[in-house]
């Protein structure tokens, strides 16, 4: 009765934590090897168990409790913002001027972004396979999702791409632009560098302003190369704001710290002046500043070259067993169930009626994640042998007519 009329009725209905909720459930009264719980968005090892990074994991533990306990900066420590740029664009920074904001999570990079860069009731541009919070993004915010096909014809549907850009050039002061790439959620597609290059110039050839939101939350698992595309941005005009939100969750296995960058990319100082400014607002009017430990443990990684290079050698182990589990899921599927994939935590499968499948699926021990045009397949939480499993089952539902 007390809520406002906007929020009334509405409750938290995940369905990611209300399939994660039931395959926990179901292993205790099955035991856990029974079960497939592909719905987790982290990294676990062979056992189930979240990998975690031991050179990361001794910073961590090395951090002084003092240190840790004063409020951040609202910006965030300059060390923190160093690191998260070196770490983020290695040999790859397209040149262009640069500042960074530290933020609570990718998630709020995106909040924050949306809410300053556009207006209520404008609608943000994606791919048709998005990260569910998208949505709830911009419904609190109150803008809405207009989406493209990201994969029509095995790629980018480049042509209704441009109609929606020209389309929203009409009714809107900015383009939104927010793109998952690479190593995408839920597909795992990643643009590659001429996809890339095309998207670009598409922004340029509009003679508006746009602002191109690149999340790269799972950017660490992509394989070698597909960092060139920051490279790219230096072909951008100046009618195009670049952002790129960049998170200690995934690449450094430290989810709870809820710990990113936002670094914005422009040749103008009064952008970028701008963009470090409403940035600060919406932390103090939000989140306020940002966890101490992860700024602290990313500017001691950094500061320990060493145990750097020690992490480094860490992912790109896991990194392989990541291929290596999305390799066994895709020799096993059926050609043309599962959508393209070229790194990542996910992969996903077309399908007509994603729910019903999830609940047949479910009859088997194995939990998944539906979505609009699909089903997720979390292979960051697979072994190679559950990720043939699963392709298995989905190859037998096909045979079925059931997908």
């Amino acid at each position: 009765m007390f809520a406002a009329q906007s929020k009334r009725g509405q409750s938290f209905n995940d369905i990611i934590f209300i399939n994660n909720a039931q395959a926990r459930a179901r292993s205790r009264i099955a035991g856990s090897g029974a079960v497939i719980n592909g719905t987790i968005g982290a990294l676990l090892d062979d056992n189930g168990e979240i990998v975690t990074f031991q050179a990361v994991d001794r910073i961590h533990r090395d951090l002084d409790v003092r240190s840790q306990s004063p409020y951040a900066p609202m910006g965030g420590y300059p060390a923190f913002l160093e690191a998260a740029e070196a770490y983020c664009f290695g040999e790859n920074h397209p040149g262009l001027p640069m500042r960074g904001v530290a933020v609570s999570g990718g998630l709020a990079g995106i909040h924050h972004a949306i809410l300053n860069y556009t207006e209520p009731g404008d609608f943000i541009l994606t791919s048709d396979w998005f990260w569910g919070p998208y949505q709830a993004i911009a419904d609190e915010t109150g803008r809405k999702l207009k989406t493209f096909p990201l994969l029509a014809s095995g790629g980018p549907d480049w042509a209704r791409f441009e109609e929606t850009m020209k389309e929203l050039a009409c009714e809107q002061a900015n383009i939104f632009l927010l793109m998952n790439t690479p190593a995408h959620n839920p597909t795992g597609y990643s643009l590659s560098d001429e996809e890339f290059a095309h998207m670009l110039s598409l922004c340029n050839r509009l003679d508006h302003p746009v602002v191109l939101f690149l999340d790269v939350a799972y950017i660490e698992y992509a394989e070698a190369g597909r960092k060139d595309i920051f490279k790219l941005l230096s072909r951008l005009t100046d009618k195009v704001l670049t952002l790129v939100d960049y998170s200690i969750s995934k690449g450094f296995a430290k989810y709870g710290l809820r710990t990113a960058a936002l670094f914005a990319l422009h040749r103008d100082d009064d952008v970028l002046e701008e963009f470090v400014q409403i940035m600060l607002l919406s932390n103090r009017g939000t989140y306020g500043s940002v966890s101490s430990t992860g700024q602290l443990l990313l500017a001691g990684l950094y500061q320990e070259k060493d145990l750097s290079a020690r992490y480094r050698e860490e992912l790109e182990q896991w990194r392989i067993v990541l291929t290596r589990r999305a390799q066994v899921f895709f020799e096993t599927i059926l050609p043309g169930l599962a959508m393209p994939y070229r790194d990542g935590f996910f992969a996903a499968v077309s399908s007509r009626d994603p729910r019903q499948v999830c609940e047949k699926l479910k009859e088997d021990d194995i939990f998944l994640v539906p979505l609009g045009k699909g089903i997720r397949v979390a292979l960051c939480s697979l072994s190679c042998e559950q990720s043939r499993r699963v392709a298995e089952a989905f190859n037998t539902l096909a045979e079925k007519e059931c997908l």
